[in-house]
């Protein structure tokens, strides 16, 4: 089944169970005062109608143990060549839930307990 609209994605991003939030539109900011709740519980049919109703926000998924994910993102070519050719170097699959960005790509990973936030430029 083809996503038309933002609303429709959101849905089956929560329904994968993921918790999304509203970005501001064509960024990266929360549109929200606060998300914190957001990462240890999901949004409702009415929130998500509020947020994504009218197609102007971007979305935004948690990641961590609420939605049992982590998110590789690299923001240009280069950083995507790089991590891809990393993955094919040491035997691993570039091949998961992966997301086109303006500048790059979002791979998305199944999180794992314990482990911890990190940022790495590459």
């Amino acid at each position: 089944m083809a996503i038309s609209t933002t609303l429709e994605a959101a849905h089956e991003y929560r329904d994968r169970g993921w918790s999304v939030i509203p970005l501001l539109p064509r960024g990266k900011t929360p549109a929200l005062e606060s998300w914190k709740p957001y990462q240890t519980r999901r949004a409702t049919d009415e929130e998500l109608q509020a947020w994504f109703g009218s197609g102007t926000n971007n979305i935004g998924v948690v990641t961590g143990k609420i939605s049992n994910l982590t998110v590789v993102d690299a923001d240009s070519a280069e950083a995507v060549a790089h991590f891809e050719r990393a993955c094919c170097t040491h035997g691993e699959s570039c091949w998961t839930y992966t997301v086109k960005t303006a500048r790059g790509k979002h791979w998305y990973f199944q999180w794992l307990p314990g482990s911890s936030n990190f940022q790495q430029r590459a």
